[in-house]
């Protein structure tokens, strides 16, 4: 079980640093709502742009 919930939190936090890294600079994306770009995922966006 333990297991179970390592490997689930740590989906749920890979996903939530693609969205975060995705809607930089948006005010809305999949629902979720961002009012203030952190600093940190602005330079994540930066390097990941293609």
């Amino acid at each position: 079980m333990k297991k179970i919930v390592e490997t689930l939190l740590k989906t749920s936090a890979k996903m939530s640093e693609r969205i975060a890294i995705k809607s930089c600079g948006a005010t809305s994306l999949y629902d979720t709502y961002q009012p203030k770009v952190p600093e940190a995922v602005k330079e994540l966006a930066k390097k990941n742009k293609k």
